[in-house]
């Protein structure tokens, strides 16, 4: 028997009115039924103000949108039919993830237009906690040595603890942090290649965290 909704089931009961065999079928068919084991297939909006809580397995073909958490006390395996692996957008989160697989993040890019004209051994000073800056007038380093003179660090970003992660692009310089504090940390730039660098200008990427 056809499902109906309630505007037409309605019509079946007005006064007067002698339902069918067929029209009381049709009643019992458009219901939900608490006692029923068998797959009950429904197409309607649900919406509670108290706790939903499904016993058994769910199935939802279109989104689930919750303006609260959600919550599982088992996994939650999330997949797509095309690509056999699905996507979780993560958004304000200041927890740990916790997982036996390698999680990746893909798409992060907090790189900053280039800090013009800084000279190396001078103070630098920048904001975010990801950015380039090209330093002028690197002496020459000889292989595997550190440069003798101390380069500073001033970032809104860097605190007690931090760890500051700098890398030459295209180069094999790279300045290790010392004396973090709130505000600052010194630099010292060292050469790992296997030959002297030359000296010259060359772009660092920062990386605060």
């Amino acid at each position: 028997m056809a499902q109906q909704n309630k505007t037409q089931l309605k019509t079946y009961y007005q006064t007067g009115d002698t339902p069918t065999a067929n029209q009381y079928g049709e009643l019992i068919d458009s219901q939900l039924n608490l006692a029923e084991t068998a797959l009950q297939i429904g197409e309607f909006s649900v919406s509670s103000s108290g706790n939903l809580k499904i016993m058994g397995s769910a199935s939802f073909v279109g989104d689930i949108t919750s303006s609260g958490d959600i919550r599982s006390a088992g996994s939650i395996t999330c997949t797509s039919l095309n690509t056999g692996q699905g996507a979780y957008e993560l958004y304000n989160m200041n927890q740990n993830v916790t997982t036996s697989d390698t999680v990746t993040f893909a798409g992060i890019n907090f790189t900053k237009a280039a800090l013009s004209s800084v000279i190396y051994g001078g103070l630098i000073v920048a904001n975010g906690q990801s950015f380039r800056v090209t330093i002028n007038s690197i002496p020459a380093i000889p292989s595997l040595e550190y440069e003798s003179e101390v380069v500073t660090l001033r970032n809104s970003s860097i605190a007690l603890g931090s760890v500051v992660n700098v890398t030459s692009v295209g180069e094999t310089l790279v300045f290790h942090a010392f004396n973090v504090a709130t505000g600052e940390c010194q630099l010292r730039l060292q050469n790992l290649g296997q030959s002297t660098y030359a000296g010259g200008n060359v772009t660092f990427n920062f990386t605060i965290l």
